[in-house]
């Protein structure tokens, strides 16, 4: 593992502060992965965070009933069990559908690169790709519940879902929901897109989600930089 004043660089990250909040429970998802670069970012963000416990960062924090060699057993754990999930066709983007053509910002094709490339990147920086899996292909034959049995997934931590169109936002929410659980953070990168019109886009496929998913509770959390946006999903008490 990288040592913790190495990983410093990922701390005003957005992803960072999700991981914070969500405590590592769960698996990283990220739907649209281009060459990698927010998918390094979310690797090594995870990464500091555990290595901060390792390091023994936070061991002020422990009380006598919280010994810190118990924190640092949990963050081992957390960090074996987490899986690094990458989503994409490596074709670009589909053809847009109606209702993205109604500002046609992303034309068919755009953002492709090649599965090997978005490998490349991750090796030359350092990912243990034994942590990564890929499922590849237009999420409309590639989201099915097979493919969530083939991962064995069973909590999301994180999700940074980056698909530039509302139908595939919709896609990935829909096979995301059943392994949502108390505190997963769900992150949209093109959320202010379509000039920020709530019903185009990313927006529009997560407020169809909240109407058909009452028994989440959402609270905004962050945004960055001119697009990204974040949120809390939470169940009741």
């Amino acid at each position: 593992m990288h040592s913790l004043e190495s990983l410093r660089w990922t701390e005003n990250l957005l992803v960072h502060h999700a991981f914070e909040i969500s405590q590592l429970d769960g698996d990283y998802l990220e739907f649209g992965v281009f060459r990698g670069s927010s998918f390094i970012q979310a690797y090594f963000s995870a990464m500091q965070i555990v290595a901060g416990f390792l390091g023994g960062r936070w061991d002020a924090a422990g009380g006598k009933d919280d010994p810190t060699d118990m924190s640092k057993v949990w963050a081992r754990q957390q960090w074996e069990q987490m899986r690094f999930i990458a989503f994409d066709s490596f074709s670009g983007v589909p053809k847009p559908g109606k209702i993205d053509s109604i500002l046609p910002i992303f034309r068919e094709g755009a953002y492709a690169a090649p599965r090997d490339e978005f490998l490349k990147e991750l090796r030359k920086v350092g990912v243990d790709l034994d942590k990564v899996r890929i499922v590849e292909g237009f999420y409309e034959q590639s989201l099915t519940p097979e493919a969530a049995a083939r991962l064995e997934l069973k909590r999301i931590a994180v999700v940074h879902i980056d698909s530039d169109l509302y139908e595939s936002a919709k896609q990935a929410l829909a096979f995301c929901t059943p392994y949502f659980r108390d505190g997963t953070i769900v992150i949209f990168d093109d959320w202010f897109q379509f000039r920020g019109n709530p019903q185009l886009g990313e927006q529009r496929a997560f407020n169809e989600w909240r109407a058909a998913h009452p028994e989440w509770l959402v609270q905004d959390y962050l945004t960055e930089g001119s697009f990204r946006k974040a949120f809390i999903l939470s169940q009741p008490v």
